[in-house]
């Protein structure tokens, strides 16, 4: 007897000095480091790999994240995983598509981007009832509002005192950085600066990466292994002081209003979000028109571009603090969710597949993604269940019949 128990007392400190949960030597603290680090998992476009342009979404909220890329090789391994160790909250960023099979595991957070968000149908958007989202696009915000989903709006903008502001002395310079030629090339551009009367124009021709789109692998990777450190190309902007935003629909447009807090003149096509940050003739130009066809803006002098570019600076200034002011909803909103329970669903299996063949069969994930329609009580507040009680007590029946007697009666003889 004494023989285990000094055997025990041993087994003991030497469990509580190396720290061994169990006899296969893992770690009680390295599990448990684990364990908190998969609380929120924030998954992102793969091209963001190269191009970290939301460091202030991370900043604002301000709890650590697992950063995960959504490349073909990570989702296949990343989705299914979510049955058997979904993290507390799965914030998506540009991939709503993912959040029709996420969202029956753990609660997810959407933040949209108009310039994808403007193909996905509105059947499929109605259907996630689960999810919440957070947009940086009015336009986007009143339409998923508008489909009765849980929206929120914020207006995002950099920092001005981080740039320094562009020169106009050596007269008008201006920067066209050719993304997407498919939408908008240089002899487009030429032909609208020539009607403003900007002479000068500096192209950068290097294609965004086009996952799903068509774009090889091999030509995928080019582009993103081409893609100018930011800091470098923040200093070749800065030798010019006219920007032509290089995409017609944008998510946030981040390179405008990094030309905009340099005090440039940008000239951006009248669509969200380029309308959303742009009073045209006051801080910037808009134009009209579409993709065969472009109305140009009417000549302006050296003196009125400079004058806008100014109050393009003014303003990304004021967006900026309303943003200091405001970005704690976003903290607060991941903190609800966190202590939000989740009442876990089982999806077809089909729907993971769909998933993982999105990109060359998006109608048919569309369609099969509508069907199921996740119901709108996956998460239910106390109040909203108390309220739901209610009416479906006696109560709730006597107050329907007496305020609509014939939609009362109606509904009783469906069932």
């Amino acid at each position: 007897m004494q023989e285990k128990d000094r055997l025990k007392k041993l087994c003991d400190f030497i469990r509580k000095s190396f720290r061994i949960e169990n006899l296969d030597g893992s770690l009680a603290d390295e599990r448990s480091r684990q364990k908190r680090a998969h609380v929120i998992d924030f998954l992102t476009h793969p091209h963001h790999r190269h191009t970290q342009t939301f460091e202030w979404l991370k900043e604002a909220i301000s709890r650590p994240v697992r950063m995960l890329y959504g490349d073909p090789e990570t989702l296949r391994e990343y989705l299914p995983s979510l049955q058997k160790q979904p993290p507390k909250l799965l914030i998506l960023f540009q991939l709503e598509h993912l959040a029709a099979w996420a969202s029956h595991f753990c609660p997810v957070l959407v933040f949209p981007m108009h310039d994808f968000t403007r193909l996905t149908p509105d059947g499929y958007l109605a259907s996630l009832r689960g999810v919440e989202w957070i947009n940086f696009s009015r336009f986007l915000h009143q339409r998923l509002s508008g489909l009765g989903l849980p929206s929120q709006y914020l207006q995002y903008a950099p920092d001005p005192s981080e740039f320094s502001q562009v020169s106009w002395q050596k007269g008008a310079r201006a920067y066209f950085w050719e993304r997407m030629p498919t939408e908008l090339d240089d002899r487009a551009v030429r032909g609208l600066l020539s009607g403003l009367g900007v002479g000068s124009l500096e192209v950068r021709r290097l294609g965004d990466a086009q996952f799903g789109q068509g774009q090889s692998a091999e030509a995928r990777g080019k582009a993103e292994r081409s893609w100018q450190n930011p800091q470098d190309y923040i200093r070749k902007l800065a030798n010019y002081n006219v920007y032509v935003a290089p995409r017609r629909f944008e998510g946030i447009g981040m390179t405008f209003l990094e030309a905009m807090a340099m005090g440039m003149c940008v000239v951006a096509e009248n669509q969200s979000t380029a309308n959303e940050y742009i009073l045209s003739g006051e801080n910037g130009i808009l134009y009209g028109g579409g993709r065969d066809h472009f109305f140009s803006p009417p000549h302006t002098s050296l003196s009125e571009l400079e004058r806008m570019g100014n109050a393009a600076r003014e303003s990304i200034g004021q967006i900026h603090r309303i943003w200091l002011e405001t970005r704690g909803k976003i903290n607060r909103r991941v903190k609800s969710l966190l202590e939000r329970p989740l009442i876990k669903r089982s999806p077809p299996a089909s729907l993971l597949e769909a998933t993982f063949d999105f990109s060359r069969r998006p109608e048919e994930f569309w369609a099969l993604a509508s069907s199921i329609s996740p119901r709108a009580e996956i998460w239910r507040s106390e109040k909203i269940e108390k309220r739901a009680r209610s009416r479906r007590g006696l109560l709730g029946h006597l107050r329907w019949f007496f305020q609509n007697p014939r939609s009362y009666l109606q509904a009783r003889l469906d069932r």
